[in-house]
């Protein structure tokens, strides 16, 4: 799994965070044409946004949105890998579950 998540031009930096309902809440927001997005994040982007590539599979954000209302509620810990693009000023969902 780590050789996927590190492999390919186009991943510039993968990162990680941790995310419990403990901490202050995210905003998790779906827009238009089935994309979502994830505000107040630790991540370096503006807003502290995370979203997914415009490849990403409709089942991968519904599993998403899914875990997040799951560390919400539960108060489970989740972990999420990014892709830090700092040049297209991006942070890309690469990777997230509970722990």
């Amino acid at each position: 799994m780590a050789t996927v998540l590190l492999s390919g031009a186009a991943q510039a930096e993968i990162r990680q965070m941790n995310y419990s309902a403990a901490q202050t809440p995210w905003k998790l927001e779906n827009y238009r044409a089935d994309a979502i997005a994830v505000w107040g994040t630790a991540s370096p982007c503006g807003g502290g946004v995370l979203g997914f590539a415009p490849d990403a599979s409709l089942g991968d954000k519904n599993r998403f949105y899914a875990t997040v209302i799951a560390a919400k509620t539960t108060g489970v810990t989740m972990f999420v890998y990014y892709d830090y693009q700092a040049a297209a000023g991006a942070c890309l969902i690469v990777s997230f579950g509970l722990l």
